[in-house]
């Protein structure tokens, strides 16, 4: 899976974890910082020398070439990136509504039960319920 991809190509010396981004911004003049200057902000990553800078919820920045946001729709990285595009104007109208709820799963994991126990498992069909509310898709 692209986890476990990313994980394989990243050092492990560059990998943070336990971190909680609070935002980010694309730079383009990193080999500056290192020099005492500030770095510039650009909308858009178009030049080799741009990069992304990250900053946490414990005070620290990091400096990179990519992001990959992938902590879920309500993420840090997405609100951010969502709150810069919507500063430039370039967010989609969808992405500016409100996320609606299509559906509910419900998922629940077990160790093998007995039988015995449990006599709906003697069955050579699977058996599944469904409640629904009357006034909305989840209760």
């Amino acid at each position: 899976d692209l986890y476990n991809v990313l994980l394989s190509r990243i050092p492990k010396d560059r990998l943070k974890l336990g971190k909680r981004l609070v935002s980010f911004q694309h730079i383009n003049n990193i080999n500056n910082i290192n020099k005492g200057e500030s770095p510039t902000l650009c909308s858009t990553l178009s030049q080799p020398s741009e990069r992304v800078m990250v900053r946490c919820s414990d005070g620290t920045y990091y400096y990179g070439q990519v992001l990959v946001g992938a902590d879920g729709a309500s993420s840090a990285v997405r609100q951010s990136l969502f709150r810069q595009m919507k500063e430039e104007g370039t967010l989609p109208k969808v992405d500016q509504e409100e996320q609606q709820l299509r559906q509910v799963s419900l998922l629940g994991v077990t160790n093998p039960l007995n039988p015995k126990k449990h006599p709906d498992l003697r069955d050579s069909f699977s058996n599944f319920k469904i409640i629904l509310h009357r006034n909305s898709p989840y209760m």
